[in-house]
C-alpha cells in the first residue's frame, strides 16, 4: 500500500456504498465486495463474511454468527482509492486479508474522444501558425450574461458551436467555462469556407483596403487557418476542438459517433449560428433540436435578421418546450422576454427542450 496510515481511524460513513477487491495479503483475489447499507456485504456470499462494521475507527468483517473474523487495522491509499490489510482471526492472525478499493474511471471529455476517432489523437492546433493570427473580425454577438445563465442552468460539459468563423464565440465561451471553472468542452462545426456574402464582398473590400472575411490564398479562404491561431494563442485550444463540415454533416457525423460507441455523450447545449437565410435556418434547427436530449438548450443570435426571426418563431410552434428549464432560465437571467415561447435578450433568442 502506499501512504500508510496505520492506525488512521475511519467512519462507516466514509465508507458505505464502496467497492472493493477482496483478496489475500499474496495478491489473490476472492471476490468483490460491497460494504451496502446497514452493515451488509453485497456482492460476495461466504458465511466467514456476511457483514461489517466500523469499531473504534477499526473496519471489521462479521461471520453469520456476528463473530468477527477480520479486523482491518492497516489503511493505506492505492490509485487514489482506500486500501485495507487486516488479521484474519480464525487463522490465528496469520493470515492477513486485503481490501482494494475499485475507484470509477472518470468519464472521459468529449474533447479527448473526438480527438481520438477525428484526427487520430493529434490536435489541429498542433499546426496552428501565429503568422494568421487575426483579430479584425468586429466582434461576437454573444452576451456574457446571457451565457452565464446558460452555464449556470445546464452545467453542460458539451457545449456545440455551429458557425464559428474566427473562434470570436467559442472563445468567448472558453473563457466563461473557465471562470465558472466548469468541465465544459466547446466543438465547434464550420467548413470555414465563408457564406454568399463574404465572397461576394471579397474582392470589393480587397480593392478598398478593408479588412476581408475570406482573406483568399491560392484561391481558398483562410478562415481555418486564422481560426487555429486565434484560438491556440488565447490558450483555450484545451477545451476548443473544430469539426470541419457543414452543420448538417457535422451533426449527422456526431449521432453516428455515438451510435458506434466512439463517443459517449451529446451535446448539453448548441449555440447555432451558421445559416441565415430563409428555409435553411429552419433545417438546421429541426436537425439540432433531434440531436439536443431533455433538457437540452439551442441558443443562437441575429434576432433582428428577418430569415432568422422567421424561422425560429416558426420552428418554436412545432415542438414542445420545457417550461420548468425555461423558468430557471429566467430566474438566471431575470432580463430575458418572451415572444412565442422563445426567450429573447439583445439579438440572442433561446429553446428550452
Amino acid at each position: 500500500m502506499d501512504d500508510d496510515r496505520s492506525g488512521s481511524s475511519v467512519c462507516a460513513a466514509e465508507l458505505q456504498g464502496r467497492v472493493f477487491r477482496f483478496g489475500r495479503k499474496d495478491g489473490s483475489e476472492i471476490g468483490r465486495v460491497t460494504l451496502a447499507a446497514e452493515g451488509a456485504i453485497a456482492g460476495y456470499r461466504n458465511d466467514n463474511e456476511r457483514s461489517w462494521s466500523v469499531v473504534e475507527g477499526r473496519l471489521a468483517f462479521y461471520n453469520a454468527e456476528k463473530e468477527t473474523t477480520t479486523i482491518f487495522d492497516r489503511v493505506g491509499d492505492v490509485e487514489g482509492g482506500w486500501a485495507f490489510l487486516g488479521d484474519f482471526l480464525l487463522a490465528g492472525e496469520v493470515a492477513w486479508h486485503t481490501l482494494h478499493e475499485i475507484v470509477a474511471s472518470k468519464p472521459e471529455r468529449v474533447l479527448d474522444q473526438l480527438a481520438t476517432e477525428l484526427y487520430g489523437g493529434e490536435s489541429p492546433f498542433e499546426y496552428a501558425d501565429p503568422t494568421h493570427i487575426d483579430q479584425g473580425y468586429p466582434h461576437t454577438n454573444l452576451i456574457p450574461d446571457v451565457i452565464r445563465a446558460v452555464l449556470d442552468t445546464a452545467q453542460p460539459r458539451f457545449w456545440l458551436e455551429i458557425g464559428t468563423m474566427l473562434g470570436g464565440s467559442a472563445i468567448h465561451v472558453a473563457e466563461l467555462v473557465k471562470a465558472a471553472k466548469l468541465p465544459t468542452d466547446v466543438i465547434c462545426i464550420d467548413p470555414f469556407c465563408g457564406d454568399v456574402n463574404m465572397w461576394a464582398w471579397e474582392q470589393p473590400d480587397r480593392k478598398a483596403g478593408k479588412w476581408r472575411h475570406l482573406r483568399l490564398e491560392r484561391g481558398r479562404p483562410t478562415i481555418y487557418d486564422r481560426f487555429l491561431a486565434n484560438v491556440r494563442s488565447s490558450g483555450h485550444q484545451d477545451c476548443i476542438l473544430p469539426i470541419v463540415a457543414t452543420s448538417i454533416v457535422g451533426i449527422k457525423l456526431l449521432k453516428r459517433l455515438l451510435a458506434e460507441r466512439r463517443i459517449d455523450r451529446l451535446p448539453d447545449v448548441i449555440y447555432l449560428d451558421s445559416a441565415h437565410e430563409e428555409g435553411e435556418t429552419f433545417l438546421e434547427l429541426q436537425t439540432c433540436w433531434d440531436l439536443l436530449g431533455s433538457g437540452g438548450i439551442l441558443i443562437g443570435d441575429d434576432w433582428s435578421w428577418d430569415a432568422v426571426r422567421s424561422d425560429v418563431t416558426r420552428f418554436a410552434r412545432t415542438v414542445a418546450l420545457n417550461a420548468t428549464l425555461v423558468e430557471r432560465l429566467e430566474t438566471a437571467h431575470p432580463d430575458f422576454s418572451t415572444h412565442e415561447n422563445v426567450l429573447l435578450d439583445r439579438g440572442q433568442w433561446l429553446l428550452a427542450k
